[in-house]
């Protein structure tokens, strides 16, 4: 089924009239666009997953099976190997932005919710911020550049907040979600 979904951005498929299942989600596209055009990277990707299946690692093999229910207590801390692929970032943008903020407020404080680590836990939270790509990232294309302005600083909660959803929260309906007045349920 999985493959059917493909077959509709395939453009040899597509030639001869036949189609592929008509509904899909934007990442196939995403994954489409970037290994279509290069088999070798398809064909490493393919057999590196192969290879993880194939020869699971020990911890791997515990977990199989093993009923989780009505667990209280479990052992962690073990070092694992993952393979991931993640997207770079620049530190000297984001430290840019710190600085920026600095300048224009002599704090770093949280652009949803106003909260500063500084001012909660003096000298121990100086330069504690986290910094949020209103832009995401999986959205550029190669060689386009981000911008300080496509950056914001949030405190760890809200940026929690903003990534809890599929379609990621914007930091204004964070910041109105804080105004909306919260009810204890107990």
């Amino acid at each position: 089924m999985k493959l059917s979904n493909f077959r509709r951005l395939d453009p040899e498929y597509l030639k001869d009239g036949r189609t592929g299942l008509a509904k899909g989600n934007k990442d196939e596209q995403l994954v489409w666009q970037e290994f279509s055009g290069d088999q070798s990277k398809l064909d490493a990707i393919a057999a590196a997953i192969r290879n993880a299946i194939e020869s699971p690692s020990a911890e791997m093999q515990e977990l199989v099976g093993q009923d989780e229910q009505g667990i209280e207590e479990a052992e962690e801390g073990k070092v694992l190997t993952r393979l991931h692929r993640y997207r770079e970032r620049s530190r000297a943008l984001v430290e840019a932005k710190k600085k920026e903020a600095l300048k224009a407020l002599d704090c770093l404080q949280c652009e949803a919710c106003g909260f500063d680590f500084a001012k909660e836990y003096g000298p121990a939270g100086n330069g504690i911020i986290d910094i949020h790509h209103t832009k995401p990232l999986h959205t550029l294309k190669p060689g386009e550049t981000t911008k300080l302005s496509e950056l914001a600083l949030l405190c760890a909660n809200c940026h929690r907040v903003i990534h809890s959803k599929r379609d990621w929260l914007s930091v204004e309906q964070v910041r109105a979600l804080r105004r909306q007045p919260w009810t204890d349920p107990m």
